[in-house]
């Protein structure tokens, strides 16, 4: 049985990316953060297939969550074109110094 360990830091405000070995606990690290956050796993079957077919979907997703306060994506380096979609949201934000879910909600 796997313990988990307590990491020495937390997901700040701003965007990140978070790399590392296989196997360390990236995953694990992401998932106890997720409180009031959208966890998004590109491992899942379905989840990848829906979003990779349409990356655009992610900005729907969060149209339909208006409460939740970070998005985390696991694995997202295998959908490249959901980069330009992420980025295009952080973009936003910055302009109109908001909180991005009044910003997509507007989009």
């Amino acid at each position: 049985m796997s313990k988990y360990v307590n990491r020495f830091f937390e997901l700040g405000e701003q965007s990140c990316f978070i790399f590392g070995p296989r196997e360390t606990g990236k995953s694990t690290f992401l998932k106890h953060q997720t409180d009031e956050s959208l966890f998004i796993d590109l491992r899942i079957s379905d989840t990848f297939r829906r979003i990779n077919a349409r990356p655009d979907l992610l900005t729907e997703m969060i149209k339909e969550r208006p409460s939740i306060k970070k998005i985390i994506i696991d694995e997202i380096q295998r959908i490249p074109d959901l980069l330009p979609v992420i980025h295009k949201m952080i973009e936003v934000i910055k302009i109109c110094n908001s909180s991005w879910p009044d910003q997509v909600q507007g989009n």
